[in-house]
């Protein structure tokens, strides 16, 4: 679980997402909307009991659409803006989401799906024709 602000200014949240994501029309046009928490990080509190640190995130038009098949329990790495807002006299925080994709958990293996659902994507589809570029050998990557 991770919470980072990147360099363009935006936060990645990396984490588990506590109950299913909630897909709504709202307002006038029905633009979709979809809401869902990211348990982002756990504080330990002075008396030794873990206290979760949740992230809310919205995301809207067709990034609503895919994070919607976000379900209880799914791994999570969701990108976007941190964005204020008022309600009840309260300011709450929502990460604005422009990115998301449902991963494998950190235990099992470091692959990703995409967030949409179980479709398998290869990478040489995706990418096309890379003869062009060379191949790094790990011992000569300086980092």
């Amino acid at each position: 679980m991770a919470f980072h602000k990147l360099q363009s200014g935006d936060f990645m949240v990396v984490g588990y997402v506590p109950k299913d994501a909630e897909l709504k029309k709202v307002g006038n046009n029905n633009s979709s909307k979809t809401s869902f928490s990211i348990k982002a990080s756990e504080k330990t509190l002075p008396d030794g009991k873990k206290e979760a640190q949740w992230t809310n995130c919205v995301a809207w038009h067709e990034m609503a659409r895919i994070c919607a098949g976000f379900k209880k329990g799914d791994f999570v790495m969701a990108v976007g803006r941190i964005e204020s807002r008022e309600y009840n006299g309260k300011t709450y925080k929502d990460l604005v989401v422009e990115f998301a994709v449902k991963a494998s958990a950190p235990e099992t293996s470091a692959g990703f799906t995409p967030a949409s659902g179980n479709t398998a994507i290869d990478p040489a589809d995706e990418l096309g024709d890379l003869s062009d570029f060379d191949s790094l050998d790990p011992d000569d990557i300086p980092f």
